[in-house]
């Protein structure tokens, strides 16, 4: 990816990685448009930054995501480099009857990026060279017994993983070819 002249979307870049990305790239020259669900955090964000230019968006909301990426390739005509930034961990407690939080995981970390990405590509396809990237989290290499599935961030490899059980019994400490020094924490 050229580090300046892009334009740049970054899901959740409003807060945390999210904006140091944002102001990063966007004080390297780039047109950096951050979305997110929290509309006061995004004005914040904005006005530290003159210039830069946000969007409310729900990630989650596999409705909207058609008719977001439809505006912003309208708006933003040059987009070619979109951030997946938006995500969300929570423990899971798989004793109790419910699957909201597995749900909102799987959905805001995998579908929804895999949705707006889908809906963005011919705009990408048109700008080469285009970039997307993923962020993701060293949590996701560590179990730990607030969350016994452990789903990867934005990939999910570790679903079919028995590392409930193996977690449960203190002998997972990660994926393949993790570094459990990343894993300091976990049992």
């Amino acid at each position: 990816m050229q580090v300046s002249g892009n334009t740049i979307l970054i899901t959740g870049g409003g807060s945390g990685i999210g904006r140091a990305l944002a102001e990063a790239f966007h004080a390297l020259g780039n047109q950096v448009i951050i979305a997110g669900r929290r509309q006061q955090v995004l004005e914040e964000t904005i006005a530290a930054n003159p210039g830069m230019k946000s969007a409310v968006f729900d990630i989650e909301n596999a409705d909207a995501i058609r008719s977001f990426a439809a505006q912003l390739t309208k708006d933003y005509p040059s987009l070619n480099a979109v951030i997946h930034n938006a995500g969300i961990m929570r423990p899971e407690d798989l004793k109790a009857a419910g699957m909201a939080d597995a749900e909102a995981v799987i959905t805001i970390n995998l579908l929804g990026p895999m949705r707006l990405t889908a809906a963005l590509l011919p705009q990408l396809l048109a700008k080469p060279p285009a970039t997307i990237m993923t962020v993701s989290s060293g949590l996701a290499f560590c179990a730990h017994g607030a969350d016994p599935l452990l789903l990867r961030d934005q990939g999910c490899d570790s679903l079919l993983h028995p590392i409930a059980a193996l977690s449960a019994q203190g002998q997972w400490r990660g994926g393949p070819g993790t570094d459990s020094s990343l894993c300091a924490n976990s049992t």
